[in-house]
């Protein structure tokens, strides 16, 4: 697999599947959508082992923060975690059923105070920081990323909160450009530096038209007046033991 430098990422994407996975389709909305709000984003390399072609789809799709979801009739689907998402859907404790709702803190060691974003790979799908030729990084006292004070206040902000300090590598060897690098550290430092939670629980079959990437509205039916908070749907499926769905 190659690219040309400078595509927008859904264009290399949509390749990809039309070129090595002819049995594949991909939803037209949602890469439509994704085009547009990736406009500024630039991918550009030569792959010389790019392995299978559905992990390097994966690979692409975070390399521009996005969430990419294929159906059981292999179509792909492809969400942009853009703040510009709104809720779909709204849960509580009116259709969540009662005793299926679980709650649990993302581990801590998921939070970071300090993100490098390696880029200009020299070789492709490498770990090995001397295989790229720059990067883009925030710390609780610098950055290289030009909105400055108002990154490092994320990063500062979550060694306070949770008092850890860990570092995050992340090697895109799909961009090539520091615009663009800069463009995923900013996603990055937008969904790394909280600590979010994990909640599950069982619905009716009316909210079966929900997908995996969409941002649901949920309150937890323990506590009626608990503030609804917005979730990402990670999983979801028929509940196992009657008519219904488990989403998580």
């Amino acid at each position: 697999h190659s690219g040309n430098g400078g595509t927008n990422p859904v264009e290399q994407m949509r390749y990809i599947i039309d070129t090595f996975l002819p049995r594949a389709s991909y939803n037209q909305d949602s890469f439509t959508t994704a085009y547009d709000l990736l406009v500024d984003w630039r991918f550009g390399t030569v792959l010389y082992d790019p392995g299978d072609s559905r992990a390097l789809l994966q690979r692409m799709a975070f390399q521009c923060g996005s969430l990419l979801v294929e159906s059981a009739n292999n179509e792909f689907k492809l969400v942009v975690r853009h703040p510009s998402r709104s809720t779909i859907f709204g849960f509580d404790n009116t259709n969540i059923l009662e005793d299926s709702f679980t709650i649990v803190p993302e581990r801590i060691s998921n939070v970071y105070s300090e993100i490098y974003v390696w880029f200009g790979s020299k070789t492709g799908g490498s770990t090995n920081v001397n295989d790229f030729a720059s990067s883009t990084y925030v710390t609780e006292s610098s950055t290289t990323h030009p909105a400055g004070p108002s990154v490092i206040v994320f990063v500062q902000t979550a060694a306070q909160i949770y008092r850890q300090h860990n570092r995050l590598d992340v090697f895109a060897d799909l961009i090539q450009d520091k615009f663009t690098a800069d463009l995923l550290l900013e996603r990055l430092v937008q969904t790394k530096t909280i600590r979010h939670s994990i909640v599950a629980f069982d619905t009716w079959l009316d909210a079966a038209y929900l997908e995996i990437g969409d941002v649901i509205q949920v309150r937890d039916p323990r506590y009626p007046t608990a503030v609804p908070r917005d979730y990402e749907i990670s999983a979801i499926g028929p509940r196992p033991d009657m008519p219904g769905i488990h989403i998580e």
